[in-house]
């Protein structure tokens, strides 16, 4: 990026900007490719809006500043070292995710309470039906249950969310292709100007499935798994499952449809890692985020699969030798483990979002902050609607860190990694502010 050189937006970043309480505060983006966010200050916000087709110095003299060309130049350095710019003929799709500066400064987001006018994601959980019964569940999927939202409810539902200027829509259940309304829903998040994300099992998909899908792109799918061979497949998932899954998965790849493995670590399927990694190359898979075990649902019966806190640290450390060592052919990388950065700055840092970011919505319409805390419901969509929900002060200790608890409150990654999961501490206690039982850190 030079004085003169015009800018190109990365086309798979989306924005808004973020007035909290009718103050600007600067702009909001989400990199569709990437999963990833960023927020920038009300200046940087500024010569966001105003970038596309310009060059640093005609930004200058656009905001009254022709002497900042430099500083603008600098600036527009780091949205592109992030991927959020595009350098020349760079390819959108394949820019890489950086944290840009502020967050390689170890500055965290938690300083201070977190609100934003709207969640940047809402995991619609539209279905506990599933034909699968893995042992696993951390919903009990396969229960039916039949106060689900009706097709006019939900689409009532995302009509709201687009208006609130919602990035994104994940649709999951149970399995969300048991839902026979799916595809309109989907539909109806495009239509309102959101991204579609779908995370299902594959075992349903076929080619007229995957070809249905596809019409939706750019959409990101996720699919599940907890092993990359047979037997350890259908140890979770069930027998004759496999071959469904790896069919439905060949499916979405025939369509050229960006998909990524997700998949539950814990005792039994930690020596799986390197099989998991193995068959998504062999299925032209781009990625694999694995996330930690958490014996709920059907899963409770599971409970002492769950990995202890240095169990966590050797994965995490195993799993940062093999994301160098895939480098190029593969990304492999932690989903929602916020402190990870404490083994290696390469893996993904993601804090807790939880009720501040991100909101859950349940098939009978309760709006919770994550699947993992059901019962924590700060409303319901049939009854006060989305937006009420959404300003409930059931979400405060979501939204303001600074009273964590134990190790966590005293910690000096506090600000940036935000406690850990906040689902850690309330499960094992009741206390949403707790300590992260599971973080092996002790200070410094």
């Amino acid at each position: 990026m030079a004085l003169g050189d015009r800018v190109q937006r990365n086309p798979n970043v989306v924005w808004r900007r973020e007035t909290r309480g009718g103050t600007s505060e600067g702009v909001l983006l989400f990199n569709y490719a990437t999963q990833k966010i960023h927020f920038l200050n009300d200046p940087g916000g500024r010569i966001w809006e105003i970038c596309e087709g310009r060059s640093p110095l005609e930004i200058g003299r656009e905001l009254g500043a022709p002497d900042k060309e430099g500083e603008i130049e600098s600036f527009l350095k780091d949205l592109e070292y992030r991927g959020l710019i595009l350098a020349g003929a760079a390819d959108a799709a394949g820019s890489r995710d950086r944290p840009g500066k502020a967050a390689e400064d170890g500055k965290g987001m938690w300083e201070g309470p977190v609100y934003f006018d709207a969640p940047l994601f809402v995991q619609f959980d539209c279905t506990n039906r599933c034909n699968l019964r893995c042992r696993h569940c951390v919903t009990d999927g396969g229960v039916e249950r039949w106060d689900e939202l009706t097709t006019e409810e939900a689409s009532g539902l995302i009509e709201t969310l687009g208006e609130m200027g919602v990035f994104q829509i994940g649709f999951s259940g149970g399995e969300p292709l048991m839902r026979p309304d799916i595809f309109e829903l989907m539909a109806e998040v495009k239509r309102h100007g959101m991204k579609v994300q779908l995370t299902t099992n594959a075992t349903l998909v076929d080619d007229d499935t995957a070809d249905r899908i596809a019409e939706f792109d750019p959409v990101t799918v996720g699919v599940s798994l907890e092993g990359g061979t047979k037997g350890a497949y259908e140890y979770f998932r069930g027998s004759g499952n496999f071959e469904r899954f790896l069919r439905g998965v060949k499916a979405l790849k025939g369509q050229g449809l960006p998909v990524k493995f997700k998949g539950a670590i814990m005792r039994r399927n930690l020596g799986e890692m390197k099989a998991i990694a193995g068959l998504a190359m062999e299925l032209g898979v781009e990625a694999v985020d694995l996330f930690l075990f958490y014996p709920q649902g059907r899963g409770a019966a599971m409970a002492d699969e769950k990995l202890t806190p240095l169990e966590i640290r050797d994965f995490l450390t195993r799993l940062a030798g093999m994301k160098k060592e895939l480098e190029g052919r593969l990304e492999i990388d932690v989903e929602d483990k916020p402190n990870a950065f404490l083994v290696d700055p390469g893996l993904s840092h993601s804090t807790c979002g939880a009720g501040a970011y991100w909101a859950e919505v349940l098939p009978d319409g309760s709006v919770v902050p994550c699947v993992f805390f059901r019962d924590v419901v700060a409303g319901n969509v049939r009854r006060e609607g989305f937006r009420a929900a959404w300003r409930s002060e059931v979400w405060r200790p979501f939204r303001d860190r600074r009273g964590l608890k134990g190790r966590c409150g005293s910690c000096e990654h506090r600000a940036r990694c935000g406690g850990g999961c906040r689902a850690n501490g309330y499960m094992d206690g009741g206390d949403f502010l707790a300590e992260d039982g599971l973080c092996w850190y002790e200070g410094a």
